[in-house]
């Protein structure tokens, strides 16, 4: 071989060694369509089922549900007071609400959207998990509130002496529940119905939003001070820290490609790649046309719906846009996929 090919072929050597973390690092993700959902209400959460390809809007006191397939309306689940997210049992064919309102729980038929229980939780929820290792439900607000979901009987009141943010779980009968004064998360065993330890979560102002890598326990903690810390999820020891989009939203993990999405109101999705359970880097960011009020990500279709203020449809006037302060008004979901 002469020196001009041995040159060319260190050189593909090097092109093809370089350019698989970069192939890896690339997300490939952007703004393929939008769905325009007009009419009034504050938006607390968005919830992608991927056994339907539906999504759930929880919008003031009324939870809307869109198919994403053809992005029309398909119903409306109404007996839900202040209603702030929602869970969905694909095998028992059950969805759940957090109504802060009125401090309970709507159980409805996830076929036909119509209620099939009222469960009062006297903790004026906020969010709502489901374990499917116990058939449980829980209601997450001044309390956890275990709810039996067969049967909607309230099973325990788990108190958590201070104000809990968001909440994820693992496979392995675990909530974790951010308590953002205290600087921390708390680990609350769905089996036992207790807390059973706290992580102080260092570095990290406010932690607010969390996600799980089940596999290769990582637990993911987002902070007011725009600082991922990545905890494992067994000892609560940190494993690294690094920087992510400001005034965060919501995350969630997809295990598929262990990828961390992270959306954030300053108009933004970052991505964090898990290149092994110690090696994380940023992976991009997709900017948003506006501020991101909630995001979901569903695993089966890998697409995330982002929900922004639709400003195309509204051409509101300044009067106008301060009438409808964000997550007000008409709402639009935009599809990220590849």
């Amino acid at each position: 071989m002469d020196r001009v090919s041995r040159s060319a072929v260190r050189l593909l050597v090097m092109l093809v060694t370089l350019g698989a973390p970069i192939a890896r690092a690339q997300t490939g993700y952007q703004i393929t369509s939008r769905i325009a959902v007009p009419g009034e209400g504050s938006l607390a959460a968005l919830t992608a089922d991927e056994s339907t390809g539906l999504l759930y809007l929880s919008r003031g006191s009324a939870v809307e549900v869109i198919d994403t397939a053809t992005g029309q309306a398909v119903g409306r689940i109404t007996e839900t007071p202040g209603v702030r997210d929602v869970a969905i049992d694909s095998w028992l064919h059950r969805g759940f609400t957090s109504n802060h309102e009125d401090s309970s729980v709507t159980i409805f038929d996830s076929g036909t959207l119509e209620t099939v229980q009222r469960v009062e939780t006297g903790n004026r929820p906020t969010s709502i998990l489901l374990d499917p290792m116990t058939n449980r439900a829980f209601a997450i607000g001044e309390e956890i509130v275990a709810i039996d979901a067969r049967t909607g009987k309230v099973l325990r009141t788990i108190a958590l002496k201070s104000v809990p943010g968001a909440a994820g779980r693992n496979r392995l009968g675990h909530l974790f529940v951010t308590l953002p004064e205290k600087g921390s998360v708390a680990v609350v065993e769905t089996n036992n119905l207790e807390v059973r330890q706290e992580f102080k979560v260092p570095k990290c102002t406010s932690p607010h939003a969390v996600a799980v890598d089940a596999a290769n326990s990582r637990l993911f903690v987002g902070c007011a001070n725009s600082r991922l810390v990545v905890l494992d999820a067994e000892s609560g020891k940190r494993i690294t820290s690094l920087s992510i989009c400001k005034n965060l939203t919501a995350m969630v993990f997809d295990p598929g490609e262990d990828l961390l999405i992270n959306s954030c109101n300053e108009g933004a999705l970052s991505f964090v790649q898990e290149n092994s359970p110690y090696k994380f880097s940023p992976s991009g960011t997709v900017k948003m046309p506006g501020p991101v009020l909630a995001m979901d990500f569903d695993q089966k279709s890998k697409k995330i719906f982002v929900a922004t203020r639709d400003v195309d449809s509204a051409k509101a006037s300044d009067q106008e846009s301060k009438e409808h302060p964000a997550g007000q008004g008409s709402l639009a979901i935009l599809v990220v996929s590849r």
